[in-house]
């Protein structure tokens, strides 16, 4: 009795398991993230205060940071399975360091916008000020990159 009640759940266990979806694959590209944009920005924590709105090169999910301000770019990932780069910064300009997290997400069917997250860890004068905070953006492409 016992070995057909195991045979029985092990069995409707598999034709549970028959009825799961593939894994989703994200049908954009990681160069459809690629482009100007304008990225409205909204800080949803944290104790920097607001980026607002700011004009933006991205190239390949990897937001490129304007060379006055020192950065190197530490790392990157595409995700295919949310569609999304995560990138890594890191800044130092003498005045201020930096380390810039991004998450970048694109639409596939929506090429020309992106969504995200920025995680800030930010201290100026070798650490007398510093601040962290959490954002999110919305990003709609303006055009090519030069």
């Amino acid at each position: 009795m016992k070995t057909k009640l195991l045979q029985l759940l092990f069995f409707t266990f598999l034709a549970g398991c028959a009825n799961v979806d593939p894994e989703t694959v994200c049908e954009a590209t990681q160069s459809d993230q690629t482009g100007s944009y304008t990225m409205v920005t909204t800080e949803v924590s944290g104790d920097c205060g607001s980026m607002g709105t700011m004009q933006v090169e991205i190239e390949d999910g990897v937001v490129r940071i304007h060379p006055a301000f020192g950065c190197e770019p530490a790392d990157s990932d595409w995700q295919e399975d949310t569609c999304s780069t995560v990138s890594t910064s890191v800044c130092d300009d003498g005045v201020w360091d930096m380390n810039l997290e991004w998450k970048v997400t694109i639409d596939p069917a929506n090429l020309d916008a992106l969504t995200g997250t920025l995680s800030a860890r930010m201290a100026k004068w070798q650490y007398v000020y510093k601040c962290n905070s959490e954002y999110t953006f919305v990003a709609e492409r303006t055009g090519d990159l030069e």
